[in-house]
């Protein structure tokens, strides 16, 4: 495949932007790599100012009145995308607001008052879907993270479901609810299906898989986006951590071709791609499989589609 030559109007752009703004926005704003733009700036000399370690980013008065609209009529994902936009972390973004006064005081960490507290102790061995739901109900709004937060200071009981919904895992993560998605389809994240109703099922995620993602695929993983649920993915470390490891390590290729081959949206190739196996052991771990039960037989298989 050909590379994109660089014009001129988008070198202009670069050498007007790069310095104040940085990488990540002009790679956006130019529908490029930000690989590209990087080389890009080099090639041209381009270089930011430095940063002290006092204040690493600085803001301007476009800046700041674009995060007071952010924070005026707050909606899901819009300081992430502000964040994006101009090239800063979102901690940064949040830390910024709080210092003009954007963002009211305490937000972040507003105090659980006693009748929140109240429903958490008596919905302590529901799901956090279903405990985020009675709150709501009573007029309170809660995150999946703060929710999973007192309850752990609390030590209430944990008899609760250890499987998280897929936009559970986006907002945990601090990504969109496509990119959680992604990951699932991706096979990065194993994901199993629960039934609803009777027509209806989803997509949830055991806390096991969601502890193998982060230590097999790190990069997709960005810290200052958990930065507000640090709590939880502290919490979930240490309680799953090494049995999750351990789980992993004692399934059977043949386990794990099944479980990747239960989902029906993956082929042979790419079952073949993720366990680092060839297309011809997969297929013989599917005969195996169906021996072990583990899958339905060749014509129950098609009976069935």
């Amino acid at each position: 495949m050909a590379r994109r030559e660089w014009k001129g109007n988008e070198e202009a752009f670069l050498k007007a932007h790069y310095a104040e703004h940085g990488m990540r926005y002009c790679a956006q704003h130019l529908g490029r790599s930000m690989n590209s733009v990087a080389c890009r700036a080099l090639q041209l000399g381009l270089k930011r100012p430095g940063r002290s370690a006092q204040d690493p980013y600085t803001s301007t008065p476009a800046i700041d009145d674009a995060i007071r609209r952010a924070y005026q009529n707050p909606v899901r994902g819009s300081v992430q995308r502000l964040a994006d936009m101009i090239g800063r972390p979102r901690k940064w973004v949040a830390e910024r607001a709080a210092a003009i006064g954007a963002r009211p005081p305490g937000r972040l960490a507003r105090k659980w008052s006693d009748a929140e507290l109240a429903i958490l102790q008596e919905q302590a061995g529901r799901s956090i879907s279903h405990v985020r739901l009675t709150l709501r109900k009573a007029g309170f709004h809660r995150t999946a993270s703060s929710i999973i937060h007192m309850r752990n200071a609390r030590r209430l009981d944990r008899t609760d479901s250890p499987y998280l919904r897929v936009s559970d895992i986006a907002e945990l993560f601090g990504v969109s609810y496509s990119a959680a998605q992604s990951w699932v389809e991706k096979g990065w994240l194993h994901a199993e299906q629960e039934e609803v109703s009777d027509r209806t099922t989803r997509w949830v995620v055991h806390e096991d898989a969601v502890v193998r993602f982060v230590g097999e695929h790190t990069a997709a993983v960005s810290l200052p986006r958990l930065e507000p649920n640090k709590a939880w993915f502290i919490d979930l470390l240490l309680r799953r951590g090494a049995i999750a490891y351990a789980a992993a390590e004692n399934e059977t290729l043949t386990q794990k071709v099944a479980a990747l081959a239960k989902r029906g949206d993956l082929g042979r190739i790419q079952i073949a791609g993720m366990l680092d196996i060839d297309a011809q052991r997969v297929s013989v771990e599917i005969w195996r499989a169906r021996k072990a039960g583990l899958l339905p037989a060749k014509s129950e298989q098609g009976a069935a589609a």
